[in-house]
């Protein structure tokens, strides 16, 4: 399925769509078959997967662990953040100390910086 614009209505003026993602898993209620990815770069940046068109039929979040995790493979806002990463929206970068760290920092485009 290759979609262009959202499927399920979203009125969030800070999302950016990431696309629409063909999914049935189990992540969505029965019945689902797509969802709508967005990255959220408000006051918390997050990542969105919207299943339908009212305001609670969405889950949103992300944890950098997810991308190491066998069980997260098929979680859409795993994929969110791959589309992101791979459209310049946010970066990623992996640094080495004594131990290592994760570092995520999201980049609006106007350059503003978060960094969890």
């Amino acid at each position: 399925m290759n979609i262009t614009k959202p499927v399920y209505k979203h009125d969030c003026e800070e999302c950016i769509f990431l696309g629409n993602l063909s999914y049935s898993g189990r992540w969505v209620p029965q019945g689902v078959i797509s969802v709508d990815l967005y990255y959220h770069h408000g006051t918390i940046p997050t990542f969105i997967a919207r299943y339908g068109d009212d305001g609670p039929e969405y889950f949103s979040g992300f944890q950098i662990d997810w991308v190491l995790r066998d069980d997260m493979r098929d979680y859409p806002l795993l994929e969110a953040f791959k589309r992101a990463v791979k459209k310049e929206i946010v970066t990623f970068r992996l640094d080495k100390g004594y131990e290592y760290n994760w570092i995520m920092q999201f980049q609006k485009e106007d350059g503003y910086l978060w960094a969890d």
